[in-house]
């Protein structure tokens, strides 16, 4: 079985706008959900309304999984379509910081205006994931660990 090319995984994150979600609540019980997502200097940020379920799962209990998987239109096989799953340690980046406006920036990029009207709302928090562990698949037969140093593109 080969392993990836750093650029493999690289080119994923590039070309997928979300990422699927799954959070614990307060009792245990998983909530799976989605959310547009950004890219930077290795680690996965999102920008949640405290109204969502799963804001409130990563303010509670911060660690999650996050799967980035390849369109069902753009799939060989439904049964294996690339993806890669990613366990997170997660923390909030607070709007006093620079950090908060650079990665706004980098929303508005890839979104659009949308990100202007959301950081204008009190209720959404920015969250930074640090990617911890994870595993590829590219079709049947073929998943390996990623190795999460090689990834950082800043």
């Amino acid at each position: 079985m080969s392993r990836p090319q750093p650029e493999t995984l690289i080119e994923m994150v590039a070309q997928i706008k979300t990422a699927s979600l799954a959070t614990l609540d307060s009792t245990g019980m998983p909530c799976c959900s989605y959310a547009p997502f950004v890219h930077f200097e290795g680690n996965f940020y999102l920008f949640l309304s405290g109204l969502a379920a799963h804001c409130r799962n990563l303010l509670a209990q911060p660690a999650c999984e996050i799967m980035l998987i390849e369109d069902e239109a753009q799939a060989k096989n439904l049964f294996a379509r690339r993806r890669a799953v990613i366990r997170c340690s997660v923390d909030t980046v607070s709007r006093e910081l620079a950090d908060f406006t650079s990665i706004a920036m980098h929303f508005r990029e890839k979104f659009g205006p949308t990100i202007d009207m959301l950081v204008s709302l009190p209720d959404f928090t920015l969250f930074r994931l640090f990617p911890q562990s994870g595993t590829m698949v590219l079709g049947f037969g073929n998943a390996m660990p990623i190795q999460f140093p090689q990834m950082r593109t800043g």
